[in-house]
């Protein structure tokens, strides 16, 4: 065997590691501020928050590609002379706004390098899936299973040890998250997870144990009421039937279907501890809307139209990162995220930095939909994750919490790492 071969064969299980830190990232979220209890000490607070273990890992994944002594910033020199130039002025303008314009620089420095740390795990973790021997995804799902589950375990342990659910801050002391509603980004990535092992290999025998995982992600959106990530998850397998061939058959729809199916079974049977849970809370939700589209959107469209006219008053280079709780409308000032991918960009960079922003993200997808045959070669836990993540993020915050936009970065890695090499086996999109 050459020293290449084995040098292969060492990122093979570089990548499978990379996989493992990612995929017990939700259990370490809880676990690491020890995030249980209604007492919010200042370590708690940061930790939970900032979702400051996902950086952590996302930083040990970088330091380890340094280790390899890969070039990391070798992926944009090879940029096309445009975009490097686009990317200089967008860096500019979020540097300016950040140290001249923001009101909390702290804040806005935080976000800025959180931005960096986010990129450059997406290039490490595209400069070792690159140099692998073949596409062995599955493990990296099969990971991010085990800290699903792992999390729910968490989940179901720590509720029930509330002593009084009603006084209880649902929307604020979730173990590991911000939001109740942000357990959505969880159900997103166990259902990638789940149509990946049942899809993404050649084993028959992991079809069920990938219909367990995806049933179990949806039964958490179910049960925690998250109509965004079920929205988004409805949306994209909609999308899969309707634009890729080879799941226009019945184990994908059926798989769809039963997933949903024994989600909403296992939903049902589980512990609520209000009615802010469940299908009750969904029913409700759109029961008490009235017919009105803003309070069936929670208030996001009444927000959006505020953050358009504040967007007005600064329109070029905007206010700075994470400045939205600070400076934005006043019936949102307690959000720090306008709900919409493109009004939180055009708030905190202005025009011009949304603009910019916009065209590299949609140069990145469009060089992962022309390099894997208009998107039939990328895996379908990469297809759940980056389409379900950009159809969250139009009216929720998929691209401003660390958690999502790592399983987004991930996925567009992996899918642009493989360009040119073939789909796994059994994987029905190859």
């Amino acid at each position: 065997m050459s020293i290449e071969s084995i040098n292969r064969k060492q990122d093979d299980g570089r990548l499978t590691m990379i996989g493992f830190l990612v995929g017990i990232t939700p259990a370490l979220m809880a676990l690491a501020p020890w995030d249980f209890g209604s007492e919010m000490t200042n370590f708690r607070a940061l930790m939970r928050g900032n979702s400051l273990i996902v950086p952590i890992i996302e930083l040990c994944c970088i330091f380890w590609a340094l280790r390899l002594k890969l070039e990391l910033f070798e992926t944009i020199r090879s940029f096309p002379l445009p975009e490097k130039i686009a990317l200089a002025i967008l860096v500019s303008i979020a540097a300016f706004t950040s140290i001249c314009v923001a009101n909390d620089i702290p804040n806005a420095l935080m976000g800025l390098l959180a931005w960096l740390v986010h990129a450059l795990f997406g290039i490490a973790v595209f400069q070792i899936a690159s140099r692998s021997v073949k596409v062995e995804i599955s493990s990296i799902y099969i990971s991010v299973s085990v800290g699903f589950f792992a999390y729910l375990f968490i989940l179901a342990a720590y509720i029930p040890t509330i002593e009084s659910p009603a006084q209880y801050n649902w929307t604020g002391l979730m173990p590991g998250l911000p939001n109740i509603r942000s357990l959505g980004y969880f159900s997103v990535a166990g259902v990638a997870a789940g149509a990946a092992i049942s899809f993404g290999t050649s084993r028959k025998s992991y079809f069920l144990l990938g219909l367990f995982i995806g049933a179990a992600a949806f039964g958490l959106a179910v049960w925690s009421a998250t109509r965004g990530a079920l929205f988004a998850l409805s949306a994209t397998s909609i999308f899969l039937f309707i634009c890729r061939f080879k799941y226009r058959n019945l184990p994908f729809v059926g798989w769809v279907a039963s997933a949903i199916a024994i989600g909403v079974l296992l939903s049902a049977a589980a512990y609520k501890p209000t009615d802010q849970f469940g299908l009750k809370r969904l029913f409700a939700s759109v029961e008490n809307s009235g017919g009105s589209i803003d309070r069936l959107s929670a208030g996001r469209v009444q927000i959006w139209k505020d953050t358009i006219a504040r967007i007005e008053e600064r329109p070029l280079f905007g206010y700075g990162e994470r400045q939205f709780r600070k400076v934005g409308p006043l019936n949102a000032r307690g959000l720090n995220q306008p709900h919409n991918i493109f009004l939180q960009i055009a708030f905190q960079w202005g025009i011009v930095g949304a603009v910019l922003f916009f065209l590299l993200l949609a140069r990145i997808v469009l060089r992962v939909w022309r390099q894997r045959d208009h998107g039939n070669n990328i895996g379908i836990g990469e297809q759940i994750l980056i389409i379900s993540t950009l159809v969250y993020s139009l009216y929720d915050a998929a691209l401003f919490y660390p958690y999502p936009i790592m399983m987004f970065t991930l996925a567009v890695a992996i899918a642009l790492a493989h360009s040119t090499q073939p789909a796994p086996a059994g994987d029905m999109s190859d």
